[in-house]
């Protein structure tokens, strides 16, 4: 008997031998159709084919990821023990064609999040958009199909400014900064003097990252319209936060050019002694009144304002004036960057996981950005026991690229928190899409 398609209420399951069960599955027959994964169309027509199967018309496409980084249109029948997929691929050269045949033992369990089930007697399939899939192939875990980085980069040029004075790009990724430091902050083969939205759309796709937030920092020099430009160019693809200096003479006139003009629906101040404003600003306050009043615009545009507090001691370090903003402006949405930042090596993990209680409400989120693996130890156990005090709805997953590929690659920084083991499949929906896609807009 050859495999079967399984059938469950809000799911369409793949073909395969191992089949994936759950409330309310049941078998149809092999002859009914092949699975889809689709974007952006709802609806797919089921036609007979000459083998004996059925077929999804090709003129009403659904999208499927075959492999990592393609995006092609596809129909497909069984025959015999085989799937048989052919495969339109747009980009290709003359649309170029290809039968491919899949064996079922390849293919465990592809599971499509879908609001209405099939109904083989109407012969037609109902798809969401952008669904996540789970299951396995060939023994291991299966991808989201549609993942947000809550936190990366981009920059035309490498004109960083902060306590070490002005930074010089010297090519290659390196800079020199005023101070005579030099420094190594993207790899070489990523940029030379520069980290463009093509090469991070790149290795987007080649490690199914659907879409990206675009921050900006001091570190890297703050680039408003290149990042506009950016986002208008790939308004799928990117999201950007504004960012600038409250302390600059025309500070109003900026205000208003980055949430009219250029049409920023969050911002960003990047507190940080060592790469943001409290660098060349010891004294800054997020509570003084030039500050409070362009929050108070923010709350009442509904911008959101993403803060990045800096690390434990130094002078950015200063959660009492959150709180005392947060009490001020009880409407406003806010983002604490990589999540206070924590620590395996000095000690005050448990202090920061006192200001999340504190910090913890409705309209306050953390993302997890640089809070990977690394050569001091592992940040999922803190990552865990802030989920559990703010919630999964309240944090999105964020990489800091691309500083942090000089570590890890995306695929590695993906497979990581995937694979930690710390969260489920529900919060990790939640984790690495749902919760940026309602903060970022």
């Amino acid at each position: 008997m050859g495999p079967k398609l399984t059938q469950a209420e809000g799911f369409i399951l793949g073909v395969g031998a191992k089949m994936f069960s759950c409330c309310g599955a049941r078998h149809l027959p092999a002859s009914t159709a092949l699975l889809g994964i689709c974007r952006p169309r709802p609806l797919a027509r089921l036609l007979p084919s000459a083998t004996g199967g059925s077929r999804l018309a090709p003129h009403r496409r659904t999208y499927y990821r075959l492999r990592r980084g393609s995006k092609c249109g596809v129909w497909g029948y069984l025959l015999g023990n085989n799937i048989i997929l052919t495969i339109e691929a747009p980009l290709c050269k003359r649309g170029s064609r290809a039968d491919v045949g899949i064996r079922p033992y390849e293919i465990h369990a592809i599971c499509v999040g879908v609001d209405a089930p099939i109904d083989p007697l109407q012969e037609s399939i109902a798809f969401l958009p952008w669904a996540w899939y789970t299951g396995s192939i060939n023994g291991k875990g299966v991808a989201a199909v549609n993942i947000i980085d809550a936190h990366a980069h981009i920059y035309e040029h490498l004109t960083g400014f902060g306590p070490r004075g002005e930074a010089r790009a010297l090519g290659g990724g390196m800079v020199e900064w005023a101070n005579g430091d030099v420094e190594q902050l993207l790899r070489p083969e990523h940029g030379n003097k520069e980290f463009m939205p093509e090469t991070l759309l790149r290795l987007m796709d080649e490690a199914d990252v659907h879409r990206a937030v675009l921050l900006q920092s001091p570190n890297y020099g703050l680039q408003n319209a290149f990042i506009a430009a950016s986002v208008a160019r790939f308004p799928d693809r990117f999201v950007g936060v504004g960012a600038f200096d409250p302390y600059c003479a025309e500070a109003d006139r900026i205000f208003d050019n980055l949430t009219d003009r250029l049409g920023f629906r969050s911002l960003k101040l990047d507190l940080s002694e060592h790469f943001g404003l409290t660098g060349y600003h010891p004294d800054f306050d997020l509570t003084a009144p030039p500050i409070d009043r362009y929050l108070a615009q923010c709350e009442e545009r509904g911008i959101t304002v993403t803060v990045d507090t800096g690390t434990w001691g130094t002078a950015s370090f200063r959660i009492d004036r959150l709180l005392t903003m947060l009490s001020r402006h009880p409407r406003l949405t806010f983002v604490v960057a990589h999540s206070l930042f924590p620590s395996n090596t000095d000690g005050h993990n448990d202090e920061r996981l006192a200001y999340i209680r504190q910090l913890a409400r409705d309209n306050v989120f953390f993302d997890t950005a640089s809070l990977h693996p690394n050569e001091h130890g592992n940040h999922y156990p803190y990552l865990r026991a802030v989920m559990d005090i703010v919630g999964a709805d309240h944090m999105m997953w964020g990489t800091d690229c691309p500083g942090v590929f000089k570590h890890l690659s995306y695929k590695a920084l993906i497979d990581t928190v995937r694979e930690s083991g710390y969260f489920t499949d529900t919060e990790l929906t939640n984790l690495m899409h749902d919760t940026a896609l309602r903060v970022y807009r």
